[in-house]
């Protein structure tokens, strides 16, 4: 009886697995890690973009298996012609935006052997470089610089070194420097600074580095703060102390 039962509930299960789209076979498989059968439906004659659909967040498969470090797979589609490229319809992310935001350094390194584009932004305005860097993922960053990406292309009119700063991450701070970003970048235009944006966030020891770089201590936005002025306005003596350590003035 209870093996009848079994295959029943089966026979009744193979309608179900029948009907599913094609972008929900793909999920699945990508889901369960099955390179196998992520093969088996590329065989079948369905394409390597294929959309998946999540409401109104249309993905592709490679870009589903590099969210979800499915190296194996990301590697399968590739070979099969997938678009290394393929933006999500509307958040714009690209595959390699999803492994870098999951930090699937395995599919991440893929990605970049096979040449894919460091430089596009999501709708929030970030590119992969920049979500490394806001996320503190400093060898990550490192890839992605060796790979062709810009150290001074931010987002939403912040640099990646002020990501840094506004974090109070020092090591960052340090490793952007060395890659070749302006400590003083937005001092000519009026802009906020990496060393404001320290302030702002309350960073004493961001700011000490930033010093140790030959931040422009007396550096004055259009609104007219300094550093001083931005220290003082936030009580911050420990970093007003720095400051005209380091030749602050008002």
């Amino acid at each position: 009886m209870r093996r009848l039962t079994i295959l029943l509930l089966a026979a009744l299960a193979l309608p179900l697995f029948a009907e599913q789209d094609p972008g929900t076979k793909f999920a699945v498989a990508i889901e369960d890690g099955d390179v196998d059968a992520v093969k088996a439906l590329l065989k079948s004659g369905l394409s390597t973009e294929t959309s998946i659909d999540y409401g109104d967040h249309k993905i592709t498969p490679l870009l589903k298996a590099a969210w979800d470090g499915e190296a194996e797979i990301v590697s399968t589609l590739l070979e099969a012609g997938a678009k290394i490229n393929a933006r999500s319809t509307d958040t714009l992310e690209t595959p390699l935006i999803n492994a870098v935001s999951r930090g699937h350094m395995e599919v991440i390194a893929l990605l970049l052997a096979k040449k894919a584009d460091v430089a596009p932004k999501t709708k929030f305005d970030f590119n992969a470089f920049t979500i490394a860097v806001a996320a503190g993922k400093q060898d990550i960053a490192a890839m992605l610089l060796d790979a062709g990406a810009n150290v001074e292309v931010g987002a939403s009119g912040l640099s990646p070194l002020q990501f840094a700063a506004s974090a109070g991450n020092v090591e960052m701070i340090r490793f952007l420097a060395r890659r070749g970003a302006n400590v003083n970048a937005g001092v000519k235009s009026g802009g906020q600074t990496a060393l404001l944006s320290a302030i702002y966030g309350a960073h004493p020891e961001a700011v000490q580095a930033l010093i140790e770089l030959k931040a422009d201590v007396n550096a004055k936005t259009k609104d007219g703060d300094t550093p001083l002025s931005a220290a003082a306005k936030g009580d911050q003596e420990d970093i007003i102390k720095l400051l005209k350590a380091a030749g602050a003035k008002k």
